[in-house]
C-alpha cells in the first residue's frame, strides 16, 4: 500500500522538534525501520513527520552517576558500541537477536521500543533491566518506568506531544550483576515466537534481587513474578529452584500465546541456567 500524505519536516534543535511534535497529527521519525512500513500499510496515520534522525543531542550515549542514557537517535548498531555491553550487557545481546545488519544500521533502539512491536525483544530487555524513559514535551520532562510504558500492541504511554529523548539504564559493577537473554525464533533474525530477558543482582554468590521478562505470552513484555522470589538466595540452590515448575503469568493475548505458554517454561529454565552460570564461572 502507499502511505496516505503527509507533511515532514527536519528540525535543527529538539525545541524545534517538540513545537512541531505538538501540532496534532504529528509523528517522530528517527531511523524509520518501524514506523515507515507502518505508515505505508497505513496502520499508523499522520498529518506531520518529523525527522529527529540527525540530532546531534539525540544521539549521545553516556554512563555517569550509575546511568546508562541513549538518545532517541541512537541505531542499534551504535547501542552495541563497548560502552553499553559493559554497563548493560543484556541489552546489547539482545540488540543482536533483532532484525538483520541493515536494520539495525538504520533503526533505533528508542524508535523500536515506541513502536512496542509484541514481537520485538527490546521491550523485554529494557523491563528486566529497570529502565525508565524520559518523555519530553513543551511542558517539560517525566520520567516513566519502561515496565509502566509497554500498554499493549503498539500501545504505550506516550502522549501527544511527547517525544522519548532517552532511555535510561541503572548500572551495576560486573561483580553485582549477571544477565542472560532467550528467544525461539522460526529462523535467525525473524521475530521471536518468544523469549526471556533475565537480570540477576548479586550479593557474593547469593542472589539478592531478580528481574525475569517474558515477551510472547502477552501483547506487552510481562514479569514472571512467583519465580523471580523463587530465585531469592544461595546460588547453589537454584538448581532445585530450576527443576520446579515455572509459574507464568496469567495472560495470553500475545500473537503466539499458546505455543508460548507450552515453551517458555523451558526457556525460562534455560535463560536462568545460563545467568547463573556466569555467577559459577567467575567463582572459579
Amino acid at each position: 500500500m502507499i502511505p496516505l500524505d503527509f507533511d515532514y519536516a527536519r528540525p535543527a534543535s529538539v525545541d524545534e522538534a517538540l513545537g512541531l511534535l505538538a501540532k496534532p497529527g504529528a509523528v517522530a521519525l528517527a531511523g524509520g525501520q518501524s514506523l515507515l512500513p507502518m505508515l505505508a500499510d497505513r496502520s499508523v496515520s499522520a498529518g506531520l513527520v518529523v525527522d529527529i534522525g540527525r540530532l546531534p543531542d539525540l544521539k549521545r550515549i553516556d554512563v555517569a552517576d550509575g546511568l546508562l542514557t541513549i538518545g532517541a537517535a541512537v541505531t542499534l548498531t551504535a547501542a552495541m558500541c563497548s560502552k553499553v555491553s559493559e554497563a548493560a550487557p543484556l541489552l546489547s545481546e539482545a540488540i543482536l537477536s533483532v532484525g538483520s545488519a541493515a536494520v539495525r544500521n538504520r533503526g533505533t533502539l528508542v524508535g523500536n521500543l515506541v513502536r512496542a512491536s509484541p514481537n520485538s525483544e527490546l521491550p523485554s530487555a529494557v523491563v528486566a533491566l529497570g529502565a525508565t524513559l524520559a518523555l519530553t514535551s513543551l511542558d517539560g520532562e517525566r520520567t516513566l518506568a519502561a515496565e509502566d510504558f509497554f500498554l499493549g500492541a503498539h500501545e504505550t504511554a506516550l502522549a501527544p506531544g511527547e517525544l522519548v529523548t532517552a532511555l535510561r539504564i541503572p548500572t551495576a559493577s560486573p561483580n553485582a550483576s549477571v544477565s542472560a537473554f532467550g528467544e525461539i525464533s522460526s529462523r535467525a533474525g525473524a521475530p521471536p515466537l518468544c523469549c526471556v530477558a533475565v537480570d540477576l543482582r548479586l550479593d557474593g554468590t547469593d542472589i539478592v534481587a531478580a528481574r525475569i521478562v517474558a515477551g510472547g505470552l502477552a501483547n506487552r513484555p510481562l514479569r514472571c513474578s512467583a519465580f523471580e522470589a523463587a530465585l531469592f538466595g544461595s546460588v547453589s540452590a537454584v538448581s532445585t529452584t530450576l527443576k520446579a515448575d515455572v509459574a507464568l503469568p496469567d495472560s495470553s493475548d500475545g500473537p503466539a500465546a499458546d505455543y508460548a505458554r507450552d515453551v517458555l517454561p523451558v526457556l525460562i529454565r534455560r535463560t536462568v541456567a545460563r545467568a547463573v552460570a556466569k555467577i559459577e564461572g567467575s567463582a572459579a
